[in-house]
């Protein structure tokens, strides 16, 4: 019984020391680190992190505690940017191409919580490494963007036996058709025309020659519009199923006699169980399937040439690297200008447009062919009833032809020289159709004919 009664005792003062234990361990901890929540603002809200200092100030961690970023444009920042700041006891980091809002967000909530722990923010200014090489490099086909156009381009450029390396300015594969909803428009064959009143690729194309008069290529417009079912199931055919479905979206505008209630327009749009992005998701994968190679982070800023013909491009890595690579064919598949605000203005009739997709879209393209002698046109941006200054997509670019070749001021093709997607849908495009799934389907076309000819071999 005094055995027992012996051993009672000791237990209890076990606890009592392993109790007494924690809480010391505990205070140490507490009095070690410390806490503080940041605030920044994002681009659809504000950011919240958990920073935790150690006893010499340094940033021990970085947790995100609050937010409310797009996944699939911000998920990049939001897994790199605390790791980064933590790892270099910096709010000097990188922001990741292509989501810059939320880079900053972080950063700026971390900023935050260092002038509320009361240090001072010059000892957190040291600058992330950078690579800084020359690297030279060489490809059958170069691509300029890796949107839905630039992605289609290098799926037909790589099955037909090219070697091809897409080039993008932002961290991830989307472009501009990553902010999209997925809807892919296309035209209805004779039997979904009389069951839907569905619009079928003479009807379209009539359409929106009526609402494109001056810039409208009829010929390219109708080829594009009479393979459009054909694309959307070369497509679809790379999509997961259940990621997609079929639809037929009321009529918009009175349009070939018929009033807006008289048609459907026929569309390919994301499941209710899907985000939207069943569309880049699958031309990404596929891509890398065939065997293209990506350089993300990377920025084109210059079409090379040798006597006068297209060879190449340079670009310029985020990672401070400097690229020259060579190639037989340049597509050029950057988007637009809508992230380039002087040239917004000098091509609308707003007073403040506000562009809703990716900031990178500056124009390069269309800049840089330009300088080459390429034809430009523009088809001015206007206000759209139910969009205000909303600006989804720009409406002007380069002139290409029906092998996806940019045209010169004289209507030659520019040898070597291939565009596709927003930069060049001047010719079949008109605002109101634009916005209601017609750029991707354009995407999809423009992209593949690049891509096949641009892997034909020379002469």
């Amino acid at each position: 019984m005094a055995r027992k009664e012996e051993i009672m005792k000791n237990y209890k003062r076990f606890i009592v020391l392993l109790i007494a234990l924690l809480v010391f361990n505990s205070v140490y901890v507490l009095a070690e680190s410390q806490v503080f929540t940041g605030l920044g603002h994002g681009h659809n809200g504000d950011v919240k992190v958990d920073v935790v200092f150690g006893e010499d100030g340094s940033i021990e961690e970085v947790t995100l505690a609050e937010q409310a970023e797009t996944p699939h444009i911000a998920q990049i920042a939001l897994d790199s940017v605390p790791g980064w700041i933590v790892e270099y006891n910096s709010v000097a980091v990188d922001t990741v191409a292509g989501a810059t809002m939320t880079s900053r967000a972080i950063i700026n909530g971390v900023r935050d919580a260092i002038s509320q722990a009361g240090y001072d923010e010059a000892n957190y200014k040291k600058e992330m490494p950078k690579e800084n090489e020359k690297i030279s490099l060489e490809t059958d086909v170069v691509i300029v963007g890796a949107g839905g156009a630039g992605l289609s381009a290098a799926i037909e450029a790589a099955q037909a036996g090219a070697r091809v390396l897409v080039v993008e300015t932002n961290a991830y594969a989307g472009g501009a058709s990553k902010f999209a909803l997925g809807m892919v428009l296309y035209a209805a064959d004779e039997e979904e025309a009389s069951a839907n009143k569905a619009l079928t690729a003479e009807q379209l194309c009539a359409g929106i020659q009526e609402h494109n008069a001056e810039h409208a290529n009829a010929e390219l417009l109708l080829d594009y519009l009479k393979h459009s079912k054909e694309n959307v199931e070369w497509l679809t055919s790379m999509c997961p199923e259940g990621t997609y479905v079929v639809q037929y979206a009321p009529g918009n505008y009175p349009t070939g006699g018929m009033e807006a209630a008289d048609y459907t327009y026929a569309t390919v749009n994301a499941s209710e169980s899907d985000p939207g992005m069943y569309y880049i998701d699958a031309l990404y994968a596929a891509a890398q399937n065939a065997g293209v190679e990506f350089l993300l982070s990377t920025t084109a800023d210059e079409i090379l040439t040798n006597d006068g013909i297209v060879c190449g491009i340079h670009a310029a890595g985020q990672n401070g690297n400097d690229y020259t690579i060579a190639a037989q064919k340049v597509i050029l598949a950057c988007g637009g200008y809508g992230g380039n605000y002087n040239m917004m203005l000098e091509t609308s009739n707003m007073d403040r447009p506000f562009y809703l997709g990716p900031t990178s879209n500056k124009g390069f393209g269309i800049l840089a062919a330009e300088e080459l002698g390429a034809k430009v046109e523009i088809n001015p941006m206007v206000v759209l009833e139910g969009f205000g200054q909303d600006v989804y997509s720009t409406y002007g670019g380069l002139v290409v032809n029906i092998d996806a070749e940019v045209l010169s001021e004289n209507d030659e093709a520019i040898e070597n020289l291939y565009a596709a997607g927003e930069i060049s849908c001047v010719q079949i495009v008109d605002p109101d159709h634009f916005v209601g799934g017609e750029n991707l389907s354009w995407n999809i076309y423009s992209g593949r004919i690049a891509g096949r000819n641009a892997a034909k071999t020379q002469g």
